[in-house]
């Protein structure tokens, strides 16, 4: 089965991408930034590059399709689960950095993890999620999806 890998607007392909869920709920809802995901995941097919998931990943992705659409729930977990994505789980030492890191700046448990294991691999973190803009410019490479827009009130 073929890898993903990344292809920037340079051009330039990162070695290894790590997706956040919401990088991945954004490609299957169809979500503003899906169609970037979507040429990512395309250009990458047939390329011998890696894509990275954290297995807590799976958590969120299963709450959030649940919740969404539960009819649609069986469907969205089988594309995810026969996507070609390695999944990671952490060690000791990176769940006490996930933990410290959680404790210097205002993030889940979740996306503490899914830090650390980009800055193990080097890779470059794909989301759609603002919790990741509270970290200091280069600790981790990252892609940004575009956000959601917020509704005026």
């Amino acid at each position: 089965m073929p890898s993903w890998r990344c292809v920037g607007r340079s051009g330039l392909v990162s070695e290894v991408v790590l997706l956040d869920s919401s990088a991945v709920l954004a490609w299957i809802y169809r979500e503003e930034g899906f169609e970037i995901m979507g040429r990512m995941l395309s250009r990458a097919a047939d390329e011998d590059r890696r894509v990275f998931m954290a297995q807590i990943s799976l958590l969120e992705l299963a709450k959030s399709m649940k919740q969404a659409q539960p009819n649609l729930y069986p469907q969205s977990m089988s594309v995810v689960r026969m996507a070609p994505i390695d999944w990671l789980q952490v060690t000791d030492a990176e769940a006490v950095a996930a933990g410290e890191l959680r404790a210097d700046y205002r993030m889940s448990t979740a996306d503490a993890i899914i830090v650390v294991l980009a800055r193990r691999l080097g890779a470059e973190l794909w989301h759609k999620d603002l919790e990741f803009d509270s970290l200091p410019k280069n600790f981790v490479k990252v892609k940004r999806l575009p956000y959601k827009k917020r509704r005026k009130k």
